[in-house]
């Protein structure tokens, strides 16, 4: 095993976003007072985006340190408290051991980059987006809180500690999403995103168990060999059992639900739509580039397991593709601009879980990557257009936006184009490697990879609606009206009915009229965005796949081969693609005035149209299951169970109390002459008693 030279540093990578949690939690509200809310602000973001660029840069540092090393050597192991060189045991008990380590190889690394570089990029446009919100401080407490679970996940040596860094960007969701909890909506997503992730960790926990079971550790690798993944590998477990497919599938799939959880894959997916309730620059953050993700790199982390069994790996195949062609249909629908980006941000999920399940887990990790520059960029751009338009989130009330924000309109293009999978743009690359791994998956791969063109397709289709109803139609807003009521009139329905960031600031005069560009906090991340999303991709190309290859000593070797040649991949992921962009504007281009394909009268009457505009009743199943009929059993359960047979028991454990501590309560009257009574008659029953007992004895 290599000494990683700056393996001491590791630490910073963490401690610098917890050390920026820690102050803002402590002394962010108290700056903004003393300091002055335009100058104590700009003091707590600025210091905020700061020290998770200055972990990004600590993760450049061991990155460099890595592309130093070769092969199978990049991987070490430190501690995750800053400046120790060796990990500090957590729990130590009865042979079980689990250090504050990390793991340091090119798959924690690479997910080090992305968490603090896309997250210091959102940090910068939050600074800007959220300057007048009056809890400014406690929103960076919490945006430096996730990034440092994040880190935690991505980094941990052992799978308990990975699970709670998993638990903690959980946390760190649910306060996020309800930031503005003073909204019982906003309340409500985080709610259900807490909850439906915990169902989702009962596998994963179950998972842990089950690890442990087997292999006698929970430390994916030492250097000695004897970590539970060394173990899969070798397969054998620690008493020298055989590692077999059939202990792979129980551990794989109870991984996996965890993973469906995380990264809301169906029938797990309707917590992340919902969560389009926090900010917007927390829907760059988590819902689009880093936390959502975390499924994706727990099964590329696993993947020495999940590749010894088939059936594993078909099912996250399946699940995955089922789940981004479904998500794609609802995304058609939608007409709240960030909705219809939270229904893409679970297709492409889908797109990775696809790649994991086809064995190229490299290839999912790389559409990982370049998603989240094309999709944190459109979340941004998203947020801008809310910004301009005062808080309007409903894209039959934009249009003609393509002339006033320019800035906004550029930098969304380029995102438009990567996530439709045009060359040579960062997603044709990551899609196109996913689909031809996909078709070499036993005899269903063409079968697969006909789905996931039709997907790609309909991905092209909504994203250009998306484009066309925000720039390029019509105006359909009055834009001296904009902004006149403050946070009434427009805000009140953008908040109640379209979306969700009416708290958001938008600039230095929220109550003037007119559309206005966004200031140049916000703008900067898009422009740095959209170039990764026009030249990202090139790091991963199959000419000279750079990413596969940095990958590798991360990654279990499987069998996955392309099924189709890159040439002819890219030809018809490419024409697939442009059938979805051509399609959208042969129905759209004629309706520039309302940017509507049909009208209400006919939406009403079109079951192709309602079904997935109402998100194919699956939420409306789960309600009805859950919260009505689960509701209704509860309530009998109580009345039943809880008032008449618990709570029987125990009135009847203190009524049967109560009376006899009524009887014993008369012999303690507090007079004396009632106790001399007492001992009195205890002296003649005593007399009596030894009487009656001598005459016995002399009797016999």
């Amino acid at each position: 095993m290599h000494e990683l030279p700056s393996a001491n540093l590791v630490g910073l990578i963490t401690g610098l976003p917890l050390l920026g949690f820690l102050f803002h939690a402590f002394f962010g509200k108290l700056i903004i007072t003393r300091m002055g809310n335009a100058v104590g602000k700009r003091v707590v973001g600025g210091l905020a985006t700061a020290l998770v660029f200055a972990s990004f840069g600590v993760s450049l540092i061991i990155f460099s340190g890595l592309l130093s090393m070769e092969g199978e050597h990049k991987r070490a192991f430190a501690s995750l408290i800053p400046f120790l060189s060796k990990p500090v045991a957590w729990i130590d008990i009865a042979g079980f051991k689990a250090n504050f380590g990390a793991l340091v190889d090119p798959l924690s690394i690479l997910m080090c980059l992305i968490v603090t570089g896309i997250g210091g990029l959102i940090h910068l446009y939050a600074t800007g987006y959220m300057a007048a919100d009056k809890d400014y401080a406690r929103f960076f407490t919490y945006m430096n809180l996730f990034i440092f679970f994040m880190l935690v996940l991505v980094l941990a040596d052992n799978i308990l500690l990975m699970f709670v860094g998993w638990e903690g960007v959980g946390l760190c969701s649910y306060l996020l999403i309800s930031f503005w909890y003073e909204d019982t909506e906003n309340s409500k997503a985080g709610n259900k995103a807490f909850i439906v992730n915990r169902v989702g960790d009962v596998g994963y926990a179950l998972g842990i168990m089950a690890i442990f079971a087997f292999f006698g550790t929970l430390t994916f690798y030492t250097a000695d060999g004897k970590g539970f993944l060394d173990a899969a590998i070798a397969g054998k477990a620690a008493n020298g059992a055989d590692f077999t497919a059939e202990i792979a599938l129980v551990i794989g799939l109870l991984l996996f639900v965890g993973a469906c959880g995380k990264s809301a894959q169906f029938p797990l997916h309707v917590w992340l739509p919902d969560a389009m309730a926090g900010p917007t620059p927390v829907s760059a953050l988590i819902h689009a580039a880093t936390m959502v993700t975390a499924g994706v790199v727990m099964l590329t982390r696993m993947s020495p397991i999940i590749v010894k069994s088939e059936t594993v790996l078909l099912v996250v195949a399946v699940v995955g593709l089922f789940t981004a062609i479904f998500a794609a249909t609802i995304a058609l629908t939608q007409n709240d601009i960030k909705k219809v980006l939270a229904y893409s941000t679970v297709s492409q999920l889908g797109y990775m879980f696809l790649g994991c399940g086809a064995g190229a887990f490299g290839a999912g990790m790389f559409h990982v990557t370049t998603h989240a520059f094309f999709k944190a960029l459109l979340f941004l751009g998203a947020g801008s257009v809310i910004h301009a338009l005062h808080h309007e989130q409903d894209m039959r009330r934009m249009g003609g936006l393509s002339k006033k924000i320019k800035v906004t309109y550029l930098t969304m293009l380029a995102g438009w184009v990567a996530i439709c999978g045009i060359p040579p743009f960062a997603g044709f690359w990551s899609k196109d490697e996913i689909l031809g791994y996909a078709a070499g998956i036993h005899s269903f791969g063409m079968l697969i990879y006909a789905v996931g063109l039709i997907t790609a397709a309909l991905t092209a289709f909504y994203m250009s609606r998306l484009m066309w109803k925000t720039f390029w139609s019509d105006q359909r807003f009055d834009e001296a009206a904009l902004g006149a009521h403050g946070h009434g009139g427009d805000s009140h329905d953008a908040l109640h009915d379209h979306g969700n960031d009416a708290h958001s600031v938008h600039d230095a005069q929220p109550h003037s009229s007119g559309v206005k560009e966004s200031p140049p906090s916000m703008l900067v991340p898009l422009v740095i965005l959209a170039a990764l999303s026009v030249v990202g991709g090139f790091i991963g190309t199959p000419f000279n796949n750079f990413f596969e290859h940095f990958l590798e000593p991360s990654i279990a070797r499987s069998e996955a081969h392309h099924g189709v040649s890159f040439l002819t991949g890219a030809a018809l992921g490419t024409i697939a693609a442009a059938i979805g962009i051509a399609l959208a504007y042969t129905l759209y281009a004629k309706r520039r005035a309302t940017g509507e394909l049909l009208t209400e009268a006919q939406k009403a009457g079109n079951l192709l149209y309602q079904a997935p505009a109402n998100l194919w009743y699956v939420d409306r199943f789960f309600y009805d299951l859950f919260v009505i009929r689960g509701g209704n059993i509860a309530v009998a359960l109580w009345r039943v169970v809880d008032q008449n047979i618990i709570d029987g028991l125990v009135n009847a454990v203190a009524g049967i109390t109560g009376l006899f501590s009524e009887l014993f309560r008369r012999l303690q009257t507090g007079y004396i002459r009632a106790y001399a009574l007492s001992m009195l008659t205890g002296v003649v029953l005593v007399v009596i008693a030894l009487l009656w007992s001598a005459m016995r004895t002399m009797g016999k």
